[in-house]
C-alpha cells in the first residue's frame, strides 16, 4: 500500500539528499522519502505519483533546470503539493524578502534540526489544507 504522506528530496548533491533524508527519518515524521539527482527525473515521476506527494524539497542551483523553475511547474501541475527551496545562498536575500512566488519557504543549507523540523510541521499543514479543498 502507497503512503500519502511521501516527500521528493531533489538535489544534483547525493550527500545533500541523503543527509535530509536521514534528519527527515531522524525526526520520525512518519513519511518515506524519495530522492531524485535532478529536476526532470523528479518530474517524471510526480506524473504518475502525485497524489501521495505532500511536501517537495529542493535545491535552487542544480545543472538541468534551477530549482525556482521546477517548483513553479510542480505548482502548476500540482498545487497541493508544498514547495521548500534550499539554498546556500539564503544569506544574500534581505532579513524581510519573502520566499520566491510558488515557494512555501526558503531553508538554509546546511539547515538546522528545529529550522528543519519548523518547515516540515508548517509545510504539512499547509499540504493537509490544500488537499482539503
Amino acid at each position: 500500500m502507497e503512503t500519502l504522506n511521501r516527500i521528493f528530496i531533489v538535489d544534483d548533491d547525493a550527500l545533500v539528499r541523503n543527509a535530509l533524508a536521514r534528519e527527515i527519518n531522524r525526526l520520525k515524521y512518519g513519511t518515506s522519502t524519495e530522492e531524485f539527482g535532478s529536476p526532470i527525473d523528479a518530474l517524471l515521476a510526480l506524473d504518475s505519483e502525485h497524489e501521495s506527494v505532500r511536501i517537495i524539497f529542493s535545491d535552487h542551483l542544480m545543472p538541468d533546470m534551477d530549482g525556482l523553475e521546477f517548483l513553479r511547474i510542480v505548482g502548476e501541475r500540482y498545487p497541493h503539493i508544498v514547495s521548500i527551496l534550499m539554498t546556500g545562498n539564503i544569506a544574500d536575500q534581505p532579513a524581510s524578502a519573502s520566499p520566491p512566488v510558488g515557494v512555501f519557504k526558503l531553508l538554509s543549507k546546511p539547515w538546522n534540526h528545529e529550522e528543519l523540523s519548523n518547515s516540515l510541521n508548517e509545510a504539512d499543514a499547509l499540504s493537509a489544507t490544500r488537499r482539503a479543498k
